[in-house]
């Protein structure tokens, strides 16, 4: 992972500096839960969420993920039904940039 920069964030704990990083020539791929591909992405960022008290994901035992709310204008209209454990994504498969 190459370190691109730092941010600032603000959290339920106050401000907070989070490093943000890219991968090279390795593309991000959602999935469904039987492991289809549903989008390919190129050119996107991580940035390490750590344990600060204020829950979520950051509360959790097991390893997780977010993505970030401008992943869905990737996939149109998104439905979440969480009763169901459900996400609804308009349309077919995306790959941008793609046929």
């Amino acid at each position: 992972m190459d370190h691109l920069a730092d941010i600032s964030v603000s959290t339920c704990a106050g401000r907070e500096s989070r490093h943000v990083y890219a991968l090279k020539d390795r593309p991000l791929v959602v999935e469904t839960d039987q492991a289809a591909p549903i989008a390919r992405i190129e050119t996107y960022h991580l940035i390490l969420k750590p344990v600060d008290g204020c829950g979520g994901i950051t509360a959790m035992a097991i390893a997780a993920a977010q993505l970030g709310a401008s992943f869905l204008r990737i996939f149109g209209t998104v439905v979440f039904d969480p009763r169901c454990e459900t996400v609804w994504l308009e349309g077919q498969r995306v790959f941008p940039g793609e046929p």
